[in-house]
């Protein structure tokens, strides 16, 4: 790249990533105006007042951000120039990035934009180092600088099914409800609480609904938002990862998926501080894992966009996973936890449960609502019980090991059972610990600290403890 190169704009979409909320804002008020309070248009343009000044102040600070921020490559690294008032300057060496990612959302495309993020290891854990929005061709030139002389093999283009599969057990209700909550919070407001009530009654008619047909109007209701809810977050998981791909390319795992917001990523393979293989009690039962990584600079990038298998069966994962990560494919020693430790695992999950029952006991005495209390006790119960399941199976698969230069940690992390592959120089050091119960069972707890945007600890509980300063010893 020619040293000499001018300093480039971003694409001007960069502006409406500013104006979104101003937009928002001010087409809310003059569909107020219009639809329910009928006024002509100067009338309108004046109610607007404070609103129309915020706007303008906003275009006019995203036009001046826009006009000052700029890009150069060349041959050593990225330089960008940023900021109106207080300006800066500053470049980043191609051999220090450790992530790069091009995204682009269905809106971002109407208007030929695509996004690039860059992030280092010294950046924030919160955010990219840097982001702006390219145009497809400058989004290329900076991809076929990324890929220039590099060799790429496929290993792995995911199914449609599995990409199904997974959107069903990663989906939740919860994250459904924070698209469909909102809607029905400001339908209320809008329409009015009665037609709300009436609305909601009526669409839950014997005709129309099943469970009204067995249930009351609020246990129905409920059913009917929970499923809705996990369908909708179902479909949000499908649409990011199907077309999911993965490859090495030189120095580099790449990632490609997405079907209407469409992203790859470039990751330093230098920097991963672990790789992991998951699996949760679904997918134990369905006989599937998947894998990702843990990278040092990945701002916004990390968490489940560290994935690069998709669940997948137990023989075509073992040969992908070793293909894309040169981890062996088998341990060569491992130590499990220590036998009739799993009262340690199931612990809260059993008192939980012991509370949930109580609870539900005495509002059977005090004469509650029954029915809607009976299918909330039933679902927490099941949910524990699931939980409760979930602890065994960590129990039976937990311990540490040694494959090929890797320390091998194996525990549970929120619902997922996780396997860490972490290299010896990843390491940060290895700590066990001993309560006053362990001691005398001579048992220990083993922290592993690596680092990962922060400090991050993997956790295996209830080793042995000779056997265990014996492992720990070997990582060198």
């Amino acid at each position: 790249m020619d040293t000499n190169t001018k300093y480039k704009k971003t694409h001007p979409f960069s502006m409406l990533k500013h104006l979104k909320i101003s937009v928002i804002l001010i087409l809310l008020t003059v569909l107020q105006q219009v639809m329910f309070d009928p006024q002509n248009w100067f009338e309108i343009i004046s109610s607007l007042g404070v609103s129309s000044l915020y706007v303008i102040a906003v275009v006019a600070y995203s036009v001046s951000l826009y006009r000052n921020s700029k890009y150069r490559l060349t041959d050593s690294g990225i330089h960008i120039k940023e900021g109106i008032i207080l300006k800066k300057k500053y470049k980043m060496p191609y051999n220090r990035i450790q992530t790069v990612a091009f995204s682009r959302d269905l809106v971002a495309s109407l208007f030929g934009a695509v996004k690039i993020s860059v992030d280092t290891p010294a950046g924030s854990s919160r955010k990219c180092d840097a982001s702006a929005y390219l145009s497809k061709k400058n989004a290329n030139s900076v991809r076929q600088m990324i890929e220039k002389g590099n060799l790429h093999s496929e290993f792995y283009r995911s199914k449609p099914n599995n990409i199904l599969l997974m959107s069903i057990f990663w989906s939740n209700p919860l994250a459904g409800m924070l698209f469909i909550v909102p809607v029905i919070n400001e339908s209320g407001n809008i329409v009015g609480t009665e037609v709300t009530r009436n609305f909601v009654v009526n669409s839950l008619s014997p005709g129309n609904k099943f469970f009204l047909m067995y249930f009351s109007p609020a246990v129905s209701l409920l059913a009917v938002l929970l499923l809705s809810s996990w369908f909708i977050s179902g479909l949000v998981v499908f649409q990011r990862y199907v077309r999911f791909g993965s490859y090495n390319l030189g120095d580099f795992l790449v990632v490609s998926r997405g079907l209407i917001n469409t992203g790859t990523i470039y990751t330093r393979k230098k920097g991963v501080c672990a790789f992991t293989e998951d699996q949760s009690l679904l997918m134990k039962i369905l006989g599937l894992y998947s894998a990702g990584i843990c990278v040092a600079g990945s701002g916004k990038l990390k968490g489940d966009k560290g994935l690069i298998i998709p669940p997948v069966r137990e023989k075509q994962f073992v040969e992908k996973f070793h293909a894309l990560t040169g981890v062996g494919k088998y341990e060569d020693k491992s130590l499990s936890v220590a036998k009739g430790a799993m009262i340690s695992y199931i612990l809260f999950p059993a008192i939980l449960l012991a509370v949930i029952t109580a609870v539900f006991v005495l509002d059977m005495v005090v004469d509650f609502e029954r029915e809607l209390s009976l299918v909330l006790f039933v679902l927490l119960v099941l949910i524990v019980m699931w939980w409760m399941a979930l602890r065994i199976f960590a129990y039976k698969r937990a311990h540490v090991g040694i494959c090929g230069k890797c320390f091998v940690a194996c525990s549970f992390k929120k619902l997922t059972v996780k396997k860490y592959y972490i290299p010896f120089d990843k390491i940060c050091r290895i700590e066990l610990n001993q309560n006053f119960i362990q001691k005398k069972s001579g048992s220990c707890t083993m922290n592993i600290y690596i680092y990962y945007e922060k400090k991050m600890v993997v956790t295996v509980r209830q080793l042995p403890k000779a056997d265990a300063e014996k492992m720990a010893a070997m990582v060198k």
